[in-house]
């Protein structure tokens, strides 16, 4: 009423009431009615119900807040274009632009545009036509940030917000097209090494309930006289119809997501051949499995040849065994025979001959006496091996020292040996000195008598 007074008249908003109590928002129109000297006579108010202005704009307050938090909370940096006069200004950004920049964006709020762009023209006219269309524009650019010296590959969306402002969110995907390169490579390689592969190798997709031929290389080509290709497009089920092991096995390495190794004797179509195949099946997701043939007739008739060789040998070896056993047996006889033939000498030797040698001993002289007593001695020994044993084992024995060593052997003494074969005791004992240093008795120790002994003995 103040304000009517002093100014004549009023306008805004006032909380009323309605004759149930109940309170409503009016806006208030009043202004004074007065005569020609001026006074007040009435006064003249309108009063308009804004309770449904007043939630609208409640709801409009909340929406933008919202927007304000989401634009703020985004994780994807953004920043804000506004159309001002004849360019697009940049006048806000959130705290995703502020970190990806370091900091840096604020320093460029204000720019224009073609101020930020002027080397990239291509960014401004997807601005413009964002905004000249009302539309959304998505792109992906490769962008370098000055503020941090560093280039990404960003995804960007450009979206008109009426009336003059144009939004642009940008997406980091840098990681992303690396990762397509790298698939796009791993598939070039897969694809090069399919293709030139020298084995025969097919891919099958699962379509339908069941797995369907979709490709094949050159090698499968030539394998098969051109004959699988045109079988693409039919089921693995028609391919294998005559081989239902092998096809289960297929379905089986299919939803086992796994990779099997398999040999199986394949009929090629439109013939009666067969041919063996070692067959290497494995699961490609989501939903194709490569099989990799090898024609391995060649090794399984190789195979077959060595088994035959094998079985002949092992039959050779039976008869072999056979015969060593009946050698050993002709030996063991032939060993018997030699064994009484010795038997035999030497009976005869003792009973014809040793009686002969005793009675010339009783009628010899002294000096004879030792001759026949040598005598008597290698004939007791006719049969021993002890000559043929020293040597054979000591080649380097010369015949006198073969001779005096069965003089040794035999017992005779120095003096005794030096009489029997008419030289000086110093030369017998010259010959013993070499006898033990090529015998290797080395030691005075040992006896050279009990060695000579035992050399028969060891045998």
């Amino acid at each position: 009423m103040s304000a009517i007074k002093t100014q004549g008249q009023y306008f805004g908003e006032l909380v009323a009431k309605r004759r149930d109590g109940s309170s409503f928002d009016v806006q208030v129109s009043a202004c004074l009615v007065t005569n020609a000297s001026g006074q007040p006579l009435a006064m003249l108010a309108t009063f308009i119900d804004i309770t449904e202005r007043k939630r609208n704009e409640a709801a409009v307050r909340t929406s933008e807040e919202r927007f304000r938090a989401l634009y703020k909370g985004s994780p994807l940096p953004t920043y804000t274009w506004h159309w001002y006069g004849d360019d697009f200004v940049l006048i806000d950004h959130n705290e995703a632009a502020f970190k990806i920049t370091a900091g840096g964006i604020r320093s460029y709020l204000g720019f224009t545009a073609n101020e930020l762009y002027e080397n990239q023209p291509d960014y401004i006219q997807d601005i413009q036509s964002c905004y000249q269309n009302q539309a959304t524009i998505n792109r992906e650019v490769k962008y370098s940030y000055q503020t941090v010296a560093k280039t990404l590959d960003l995804a960007v969306r450009y979206t008109y917000v009426s009336p003059d402002l144009v939004l642009a969110v940008t997406e980091d995907i840098t990681q992303r097209k690396l990762d397509e390169e790298a698939l796009r490579m791993s598939e070039e390689r897969f694809r090069a090494l399919y293709n030139g592969s020298p084995l025969p190798t097919v891919l099958f997709q699962w379509r339908d309930g069941d797995l369907q031929l979709v490709n094949c290389n050159e090698a499968t080509t030539l394998a098969s006289h051109g004959t699988l290709p045109n079988l693409i497009g039919s089921t693995a089920k028609h391919i294998f119809s005559r081989e239902p092991e092998f096809l289960e096995r297929l379905y089986e390495c299919f939803h086992k997501q796994t990779s099997v190794d398999l040999e199986y004797s394949h009929q090629l179509w439109n013939s009666d051949k067969r041919l063996y195949v070692l067959v290497f099946a494995a699961f490609i997701p989501p939903d194709l499995l490569l099989i990799q043939a090898q024609d391995i007739s060649e090794r399984k008739q190789m195979e077959g040849a060595l088994l035959s060789a094998n079985e002949l040998l092992a039959q050779e070896r039976h008869a072999l065994l056979d015969k060593n056993i009946a050698l050993k047996e002709i030996l063991g006889q032939s060993k018997d025979e030699a064994d009484q033939v010795k038997q035999n000498v030497q009976s005869n030797i003792d009973k014809l001959i040793l009686p002969i040698l005793v009675k010339l001993k009783e009628k010899s002289r002294e000096s004879d006496r030792i001759g026949l007593d040598l005598l008597e001695s290698l004939m007791s020994d006719v049969a021993s091996p002890f000559l043929r044993d020293i040597e054979s084992r000591f080649v380097q024995l010369t015949p006198r020292e073969t001779e005096i060593c069965n003089m040794i052997r035999n017992g005779l003494q120095s003096k005794e040996i030096g009489l029997t074969l008419n030289i000086s005791i110093r030369t017998v004992e010259k010959f013993r000195q070499r006898i033990r240093d090529k015998l290797g008795v080395d030691s005075r120790n040992i006896n050279l008598t009990t060695f000579l002994r035992s050399i028969t003995k060891k045998r």
